[in-house]
């Protein structure tokens, strides 16, 4: 069997920026967006933007999480970005309450 990673480094660092790339050029819709990681990608200026940019020629209502998995103080985008959430940790009840915050179901 080949093996997804085959050829391609599996380490190094977190790459939030390519696909964002990808499902604005493909324009890809998607009404709620989970990131998870250690907010230690390096992309802290280009990821607002391309935020902005998907929100301007995909889907201006999208909803975006980022889950801030190694609790450095590090954030990807401003603290008080519109339909932005940061959340720090981890808990199986993470669904639960994007849910309650965004209304994705009803009560």
């Amino acid at each position: 069997e080949k093996m997804i990673s085959e050829g391609r480094s599996l380490g190094g660092s977190t790459d939030i920026v390519n696909p964002f790339y990808e499902i604005i050029k493909h324009k890809k819709s998607y009404d709620v967006i989970f990131v998870y990681s250690d907010m230690q990608c390096g992309y802290e200026t280009q990821v607002p933007n391309l935020i902005k940019e998907y929100r301007k020629t995909v889907n201006p209502d999208v909803k975006i999480f980022f889950v801030n998995l190694a609790g450095y103080q590090d954030s990807l985008v401003p603290e008080f970005y519109p339909n932005t959430y940061l959340i720090g940790g981890w808990s199986d009840k993470m669904l639960q309450f994007a849910d309650k915050i965004i209304g994705l179901t009803a009560e």
